[in-house]
């Protein structure tokens, strides 16, 4: 072998091998000794005998020793412990050889029977190293000489010189034959320890390409957000203003296109979570039938535009214990491409009950998916018909979230498609009764009440983008709140110490490199309750971990109005 490394690993495994097939063939080695020893007890009437049988077991007590310690010994080298190894099988071969010097006080008969029981250890030998040519054939050659040195050179009385030739040379035909099927059964471990080495490289290169595009994603995804979220605090704050109809137009059209970046940046957002391990179930009992009306509902206009009818048949009082957020995700993506690749006919979103379970089913009159595609539409970037990557279908991240949000939920996912007729997919989980029928579900819906949990409270907003600030101040300003802004860790200290600070929001990349953490830490050491949201375009899977474990709340750039609301309303509860 030519890797150095690879040639280590064989020569440990080789070893480890060795030690452990010893161990596992012992019982068989014992019979053999106590089978030639009750065959020269019969035939050969002498005290000898009780000195070959004392030198076979002894030997057999280092060699069980050694052939332990040669695989736990890590403080002499591998060519040494390989070379010991032969060593021992040179020990055991002469041990077993040994039988042959009686020879002259068996009979034709007895010589016989002993050769083939050496004949067959042999033969089972090859087993205990791979076929390990060193190992193997310090075993075997002594044996092997000394059945030739008995039947080719007159060592059996009373046989022929031709049968004797005749054993001779069946005696190396077998050797050879044996030493040809040690060769292939080595050469078969080598090919399989080689292909293994291959599949670990190729397996630790995936790895490390999936750890690139996850640390990829987190990083383009901050890089956008950041003015993203700029934009989407001014544009808040302009909505908040009377503005004539040209104006208020443009506002809305600027919002619905900051919606279509954040949804994908969102996209971006998910795989990170799910790639970090860190995507948080919360599940409840819920009304299944509520929400998968109000999310078809909010594809109607979409579908409007399209000239695509939308049919919504969702059966009343259907319950499910999930998580709300996470199902509303999969739903989302699952409707907004039926829409997307519909254009003409219908989408139909349905919900029934069937045996117990709850079926919601998207099923659309769009381009359908051929056969051979259909295993690779959830895999993420994946998309059908779209070798342009054109933007406004998206970045075919959609159906992997779906996927993989499925799986964490326990739910079942079924596709079913024809090219050119359409696609139909359900999601299937259990349906639930619920002990509270006459419960009013939760909405986001915002008050004039909750919005007046706001007023005179102090916010710190730490950010080293100046637009982010200038449009977090613009924003919460007009909400009645009293902001105060930072760029950098030193400045967000002096201004903390010096105010009376009820909430901060966190940025985690500062100026003059100052991380957010650790300005949350010397935060939390003037006051140790402060609550701070953290509002990042950092995803990566490190940083959401690090946010969960100092008990941040986290808002991704661009962060939405309502949302932000939310968390506040929360956090002054």
């Amino acid at each position: 072998m030519d890797n150095p490394e690879l040639e280590k690993i064989h020569d440990e495994r080789i070893l480890a091998y060795f030690s452990r097939s010893v161990w596992n063939t012992e019982i068989a080695v014992l019979g053999v000794i106590a089978a030639i020893t009750m065959v020269l007890f019969v035939q050969v009437q002498t005290t000898a005998v009780w000195w070959w049988l004392a030198q076979a077991l002894v030997v057999q007590i280092p060699r069980l020793y050694l052939a332990h310690k040669i695989v736990d010994t890590e403080k002499v080298n591998t060519k040494t412990r390989l070379n010991l190894a032969v060593l021992l099988a040179i020990i055991g071969g002469l041990s077993m050889a040994s039988v042959m010097f009686f020879s002259p006080l068996m009979t034709l008969e007895t010589c016989a029977l002993i050769s083939m029981i050496l004949v067959g250890t042999a033969a089972g030998s090859i087993a205990t190293c791979h076929g390990y040519r060193a190992i193997y054939l310090a075993f075997v050659v002594p044996i092997f000489v000394g059945i030739l040195a008995i039947w080719g050179f007159g060592g059996v009385n009373e046989i022929s010189m031709l049968f004797s030739v005749m054993v001779a040379l069946l005696t190396i035909q077998l050797g050879v034959l044996f030493y040809s099927l040690s060769r292939r059964v080595y050469n078969t471990y080598c090919e399989g320890l080689i292909t293994q080495d291959k599949l670990e490289r190729a397996l630790r290169s995936e790895q490390m390409a999936n750890s690139a595009k996850t640390r990829f994603l987190a990083a383009a995804s901050h890089d956008l957000r950041q003015p993203l979220h700029a934009m989407a605090l001014f544009s808040a704050a302009l909505s908040m203003r009377p503005l004539d109809e040209k104006s208020q137009t443009i506002a809305t059209k600027m919002n619905e296109a900051m919606q279509a970046l954040t949804s994908e940046l969102d996209s971006l957002l998910d795989i990170s979570k799910l790639d970090a391990g860190i995507v948080s179930v919360e599940q409840t009992t819920i009304d299944l039938s509520g929400l998968v009306r109000r999310l078809a509902e909010l594809f109607e206009l979409q579908a409007e535009e399209k000239n695509v009818r939308l049919n919504i048949h969702v059966a009343e009082h259907l319950f499910a214990h999930t998580d709300p957020k996470l199902l509303e995700r999969i739903l989302r993506n699952v409707l907004d491409n039926a829409v997307k690749y519909t254009y003409e006919g219908a989408v139909t979103c349905a919900l029934e009950s069937k045996q117990g379970r709850a079926v919601i089913s998207v099923t659309d009159t769009g381009v359908g998916i051929e056969p051979a595609e259909q295993l690779h539409i959830w895999e993420e970037f994946y998309q059908v018909g779209n070798s342009a990557r054109d933007r406004q279908q998206g970045l075919g991240l959609g159906l992997s979230v779906v996927s993989r949000l499925a799986k964490i939920l326990n739910i079942t996912v079924d596709v079913e498609s024809k090219l050119g007729e359409g696609t139909a997919i359900q999601l299937t989980l259990p349906v639930e009764i619920p002990s509270f029928l006459d419960t009013e579900i939760r909405r986001d819906d915002f008050t004039m009440a909750e919005l007046e949990k706001l007023n005179n409270r102090h916010v710190l907003v730490v950010d080293d983008d100046e637009g982010v600030q200038l449009g977090t101040e613009s924003l919460l300003k007009g909400l009645g709140m009293t902001v105060t802004s930072a760029a950098n860790e030193a400045s967000a200290l002096q201004k903390f110490r010096t105010h009376p600070v009820d909430v901060v929001l966190m940025d985690l990349r500062l100026a003059d490199g100052d991380d957010g953490f650790e300005t949350v830490q010397k935060l939390r050491s003037v006051k140790q309750d402060i609550p701070v949201i953290v509002i990042s375009g950092d995803t990566g899977p490190d940083r959401l971990k690090k946010a969960s474990s100092f008990g941040c709340a986290w808002l991704v750039k661009p962060v939405k109005t309502e949302l932000l609301i939310a968390e506040l309303n929360r956090i002054f509860e």
